[in-house]
């Protein structure tokens, strides 16, 4: 038997907070941390009830996991069945009906590989139904799930911003049965207590799971093994000198030009057929092997990647990174050179022939890049990244024959082997800016003339250089260039001169893109 489970609802629930730029940083925060952990919980609670050990989970990662429950007695299926529905109730009680849980228990068909697939399909069928008792085909008793408890936003949007505040600090994490005792100290999570704090817990007869989060390899000597779980936070955040959060706002000033936010959505390209292409070769082996490797780049590869001392990527912020994906905030230019330099770290572990690499098959990525107001609510910029991301797996950028392996920015499309060509195109047209080579009333001028469908648009064009630009040096190649193309790659071209406005606006707002 297989257990698979997923936390649904998580992007309305991370982004539904207070917008004020101030307080959104904090508050998300908090949020991400508890998508986090309430993943593992469930599995641990699970895991709990039906008499499993730990090395019986092949993955926990990116708000789903998945549990070897081989040979499991109907007892324990009936026990973890209950825990399940109890589950639901307190995750809506919880999060007020915004998070709830999607759950398959597989029987064993075949080899793993076969009964995984039917664990998956079975998964798919949960999250497309409505509220039900796990195990059954009944409906829930009336009145048992309804919220009786009213929704204080405010308050609730305190605690975000209190306990985002307080989570940067912490160095341990564990997670405890509730014996039924009042304790302040510790945060309830579907029915267990989750314990955050500076000391080393005790060993006691309700802990479940002990884990560094400063040092996640570092066993403490008084726990025993089957309770110390490797997991990392693992997510960067900027700080001040002080060493506290600093807000969206702080993080946009350290652009260039305009003090905006870029948006940065990346995710591995067919990850589930990859996935089952992992098991299809090598069973649970592969697959705990596969789901640990790709869940190591993001959360760990990359986070060590902004930690380091006088990196250039400490000013990026990381709403969540592990799994297959990654969403991160940062200066706007920033986050274009980070979305890069990301792409050659994976391509140098996941690419075809790479000895890394878990998989037979090459690994790619795409990415959707938006750029906003950081006094705007962050969420209409992760939707737009959402969006970009989508037009980066399904459609073709110019000269392309296939999709995915692709970054969406700036209304533009591009494969990423040209992905450094042309934001050094974007840098050095801002340097003719700041130079004084170029005008920005001249690409503004541009910009309005490639609104205009050829042919009119070309003589005004064409006279536009001829009165203005340079006529000779880098720059008056390059307009000479685009005057001759932009009809057939004006998306590019406008990509360009976007960033170059951007990146040579003074004042600490832009126009959202």
């Amino acid at each position: 038997m297989i257990i698979l489970a997923s936390i649904c609802g998580i992007q309305d629930f991370l982004f539904d907070i207070h917008e004020e730029g101030c307080d959104q940083a904090r508050s998300i925060r908090h949020r991400s941390f508890r998508i986090q952990i309430l993943a593992e919980c469930v599995a641990v609670r699970v895991l709990d009830v039906a008499g499993l050990s730990r090395d019986k989970m092949i993955f926990c990662v990116g708000a789903k996991f998945a549990i070897d429950a081989t040979s499991l007695a109907p007892e324990s299926i009936a026990a973890v069945q209950s825990a399940i529905n109890e589950i639901e109730t307190l995750l809506l009680n919880e999060t007020h009906g915004r998070l709830r849980l999607a759950f398959a228990m597989q029987e064993s068909k075949g080899n793993f590989a076969a009964t995984m697939r039917l664990a998956e399909h079975a998964l798919h069928r949960s999250k497309l139904r409505a509220f039900a008792p796990c195990g059954t085909s009944e409906s829930w008793s009336e009145g048992s799930l309804i919220v009786d408890k009213p929704w204080d936003a405010n308050d609730e949007s305190e605690l975000d911003s209190l306990f985002g505040r307080d989570i940067a600090n912490i160095k341990w994490l564990s997670i405890d049965r509730d014996d039924g005792e009042p304790d302040n100290s510790a945060l309830m999570c579907v029915g267990l207590r989750v314990r955050l704090g500076q000391n080393v817990p005790r060993p006691t007869p309700i802990l479940l799971s002990c884990s560094n989060l400063v040092a996640p390899d570092s066993q403490p000597a008084n726990i025993h093994g089957t309770l110390f779980h490797r997991r990392t936070l693992a997510r960067h955040i900027p700080r001040d000198n002080a060493g506290n959060l600093i807000s969206f706002t702080e993080i946009a000033r350290a652009s260039r030009g305009a003090a905006m936010l870029g948006v940065l959505k990346v995710d591995v390209d067919s990850f589930a057929a990859t996935a089952s292409a992992a098991v299809d070769a090598g069973g649970v082996v592969s697959l705990r092997k596969f789901s640990a490797v790709i869940d190591g780049f993001f959360a760990e590869t990359l986070e060590a990647e902004m930690c380091k001392p006088n990196s250039p990527w400490a000013n990026i912020y990381t709403v969540f990174s592990g799994g297959d994906d990654l969403l991160a905030v940062g200066p706007w230019d920033l986050m274009f050179d980070f979305a890069g330099h990301m792409h050659s770290l994976f391509k140098g572990q996941f690419s075809s022939g790479a000895s890394s690499s878990p998989s037979r098959l090459p690994l790619t990525l795409s990415a959707g890049l938006s750029i906003i107001n950081p006094r705007n609510p962050i969420h209409l910029a992760v939707n737009q990244a959402e969006e970009l991301l989508v037009h980066a797996k399904t459609r073709c950028a110019v000269g392309a024959k296939m999709p995915k392996d692709q970054c969406a920015v700036l209304g533009d499309l591009w494969k990423w082997g040209d992905h450094i060509r042309i934001i050094s195109e974007c840098k050095q047209l801002a340097d003719w800016v700041d130079a004084g080579f170029v005008q920005r009333s001249w690409l503004q001028a541009i910009l309005e003339m490639m609104d205009v469908q050829p042919p009119s648009s070309s003589y005004k064009f064409a006279y536009h250089i001829q009165r203005d630009w340079p006529r000779k040096g880098p720059a008056r190649v390059w307009i000479d260039h685009v005057a001759k193309t932009f009809s057939t790659d004006s998306a590019r071209f406008r990509a360009i001169i976007w960033y170059a406005m951007l990146a040579t606006r003074g004042g600490n707002s832009g126009d959202n893109l």
